[in-house]
């Protein structure tokens, strides 16, 4: 067996058997276009502003600077923005700032007994803000931690909730080709907090990435997430990949892969079924960036022949 064949044996081997704490939350409220055409696999992917929603620890290795936004709309009318910019201080390490949004505006709102008549209209927003900082322990490994603020407000009700996680992220590269990623989210006690004092939990999770680079052209990568979406317990991974093909220095296709273990609420809603997700990437100027990404919707049943159009642009200084 070839050296490369063993190391990806061994990390591979390591991937599928490690078991740790359920999963509720994440540092994201959805993918940008890079990371969704690829199948959510970015853990240890970790080369863009797109790092610091999957694994601050990559933030690490990255030069300069980047702003990164993203936008996509879900069900034609909840509106999902993203931004995310870092900037490295060389051997001190790198610094970022991040945060997801979502808005749902012109709710209509019944009376109380759920009778069709409409007596207002109320607007959704939740978010995740996020500081993180890097730092390399050396040329093969690097550490990051994510500071993390949730916010939730429904106008309607006059209610609001907020909570504070962290996250921390470890990126080993025992060879330029091969790269493992972990991301534990919120393992320190993380409570959200609602206006009239009620009080969540917010559970861990553990993202474990695996990323294979055979050429300089082709990255496959693949994630394994610990959750609690499902009511078994035996049935508690969700597992993510895709692959990104360069064909020119600046155009990359990319494909993605997810399996899902959400059981949904039947007869309410169906279980999640895999999904397939595709898209392109162009780096125009050696500067600008451009990515788009399709996925197939699969939240509920009236809405499953809508698609998902993902939109991402930023800037390398």
């Amino acid at each position: 067996m070839s050296r490369k064949m063993m190391i990806a044996s061994i990390v591979l081997a390591v991937i599928l058997i490690i078991g740790h704490p359920s999963f509720a939350s994440l540092s994201y409220l959805f993918e940008g276009a890079r990371p969704m055409a690829m199948g959510g696999a970015f853990v240890a992917v970790a080369d863009d502003a797109n790092t610091i929603f999957f694994n601050p620890a990559g933030l690490g290795l990255l030069k300069n600077a980047e702003i990164l936004t993203s936008y996509t709309q879900l069900f034609g009318d909840v509106n999902c923005y993203k931004i995310a910019s870092y900037y490295s201080l060389g051997d001190y390490g790198t610094l970022a700032i991040g945060g997801d949004q979502i808005n749902v505006e012109s709710i209509p709102i019944t009376n109380e007994y759920g009778t069709p008549e409409t007596i207002g209209i109320s607007n959704y927003t939740k978010r995740i803000l996020l500081v993180s900082f890097s730092k390399n322990i050396n040329n093969n490994l690097s550490f990051g931690i994510n500071l993390k603020r949730y916010e939730e407000y429904f106008e309607a009700l006059s209610s609001s909730g907020s909570g504070h996680g962290s996250s921390i992220g470890i990126l080993y590269r025992p060879a330029k080709w091969l790269s493992l990623g972990v991301n534990l989210e919120d393992y320190l006690r993380t409570r959200f907090v609602y206006g009239n004092n009620l009080e969540e939990g917010i559970p861990a999770s553990m993202l474990i990435g695996f990323c294979f680079q055979p050429t300089e052209k082709v990255i496959v990568a693949t994630d394994i997430v610990k959750n609690n979406l499902a009511r078994d317990d035996k049935n508690n991974l969700a597992y993510k990949a895709g692959t990104e093909i360069k064909f020119m220095n600046w155009l990359f296709v990319r494909f993605g892969y997810q399996k899902s273990n959400y059981e949904g609420y039947p007869p309410y809603e169906p279980p999640a079924p895999d999904i397939r997700t595709a898209g392109l990437g162009l780096i125009l100027f050696s500067k600008l960036k451009m990515d788009y990404a399709y996925k197939q919707t699969h939240y509920a049943w009236e809405y499953k022949d809508r698609d998902s159009h993902y939109f991402s642009l930023g800037y390398k200084f």
